[in-house]
């Protein structure tokens, strides 16, 4: 490989050295790279000679993208330059042999890290992928994955980083790429597709420990049959619910990091077998169309619960499709895990008795310590003045009212666009139509309770 050389001074004008140019041109897209090639000699060299290839069909044009890959993989070859990454992005449907053989050709140079997308799930990516030893990321979208050949097998034992989403695929196949990285310190498996009637089964899922040692993040998405998931080393969990998801088990003993997201007005039951003592949850609950009933605040509230040990942020987006309907003492004396973080927005459809539904509801499940508020409509003005303020400010002059009693203190910011800051204002301030913030702009409250 020939030594990327140093950009000197010629002329008086200064040149930054060929890897730190490398570094600068990586941060940008591919076309922004491209465009920094007029600025002079120098960084147009150092553009032909980057580690990091960006070939994206949309920046080169359809026609001109076949040509144009081709010959920037033969000029690396041809110069016996080696490169780190491929990220690839490719849209018809035709293309699958020019992005196979792009993908083999960015191997042979060098590649360890391939970020591979297209537009059609039936282009079948080559075998020999897996077989690439010194592999460490791997990142597909929309792509189909075969089953290996009775000649075939997975060597890419080095892999670190697994990204599958929207990828057609079997479990056997996925077993097999499991049983055979035990490095993998990164998973990410988003929407996968079965082949004709078959389910994608993740029954792994609950012996990860076993299949990867090392398991540190790992990301699910649409998993639709995942029951139990149990890894001693895993730091960081992204799970999105799947539709029909009742209940899933956790044994995360390390975990650090929990995001859970549920977009099919369902909240499953979370159990967790063990966890740290400390660690932090990040919960997204969006409701679509659904009712806010006694049966949907206790499965919040127990939600909630089995997250207490965690500090808890949640945020609740809901748009109803009838009025609230509950009696508030079938959803009184419950257990109110303390909520670090609560965050409505995006419910400008909502009458204000359902507003009102809502935070009662709220208040008799959990104790918010931070509430922010924030809608793009004007009807979130009088959201903000006539619930949220007239209910803590009732509250605090009137314990045993909306369930407060041990309320103790509150405290309102207004964010301040212009000075990017959070700006403290009295509460009852908020009533005041003359005083009170313009419609847009984000409202939170501080709330101190009781230990």
């Amino acid at each position: 490989m020939k030594k990327r050389r140093q950009i000197e001074a010629i002329n008086g004008e200064f040149r930054l050295p060929e890897p730190i140019v490398h570094r600068i041109q990586s941060f940008l897209t591919a076309r922004e790279a491209a465009r920094t090639t007029i600025l002079s000699k120098s960084w147009r060299s150092a553009w032909l000679t980057r580690p990091n290839l960006d070939l994206d069909v949309d920046d080169v044009g359809g026609d001109k993208f076949s040509e144009f890959t081709k010959k920037t993989i033969q000029r690396y070859e041809q110069s016996n330059l080696k490169i780190e990454s491929l990220r690839l992005c490719i849209g018809s449907e035709g293309s699958g042999v020019l992005a196979n053989d792009l993908i083999m050709g960015a191997l042979k140079i060098g590649a360890t890290h391939l970020d591979v997308r297209n537009s059609h799930r039936r282009i079948v990516l080559s075998q020999e992928v897996f077989e690439a030893e010194n592999l460490v990321e791997l990142s597909l979208e929309e792509w189909r994955i075969d089953d290996l050949g009775f000649d075939r097998k997975v060597r890419c034992s080095k892999l670190e980083s697994l990204n599958l989403r929207s990828v057609t695929i079997n479990s056997e196949m996925i077993s097999i790429i499991a049983s055979c990285c035990p490095l993998i310190w990164k998973l990410s498996l988003c929407d996968l597709i079965p082949f004709g009637s078959d389910n994608v089964y993740y029954s792994f899922l609950g012996d990860l420990s076993t299949k990867f040692p090392l398991l540190k993040d790992l990301t699910l998405d649409g998993c639709c049959n995942t029951q139990e998931i149990s890894c001693r080393s895993l730091e960081r969990l992204n799970f999105v619910s799947a539709c029909h998801m009742l209940s899933v088990k956790f044994d995360v003993p390390s975990i650090r990091k929990f995001r859970f997201e549920t977009q099919n007005n369902e909240i499953p039951s979370l159990s967790f077998v063990s966890a740290p003592r400390e660690w932090e949850s990040d919960a997204f609950i969006l409701d679509r169309y659904g009712s806010l009933s006694v049966s949907w605040f206790r499965r919040l509230n127990k939600f909630l619960t089995e997250l207490s040990l965690s500090r808890i942020s949640l945020t609740l987006e809901i748009v109803l499709s009838k009025s609230c309907e509950y009696e508030v003492g079938d959803i009184q004396c419950l257990p109110k895990p303390k909520v670090e973080n609560l965050t409505i927005r995006r419910m400008t459809q909502l009458s204000g008795l359902d507003y009102f539904a809502l935070f009662h509801g709220v208040f008799q499940i959990c104790r918010p310590k931070l509430i922010t508020v924030g809608c793009e409509s004007s009807f979130g003005h009088v959201m903000r003045n006539d619930l949220v303020c007239k209910t803590l400010a009732r509250g605090l002059d009137n314990k045993c009212m909306y369930d407060l009693h041990d309320l103790e203190e509150v405290n309102v910011h207004c964010y301040d666009k212009d000075d990017g800051a959070w700006q403290p204002m009295p509460l009852k301030s908020l009533l005041n139509p003359s005083v009170s913030p313009t419609p847009i702009r984000k409202i939170r409250f501080q709330l101190k309770w009781k230990p």
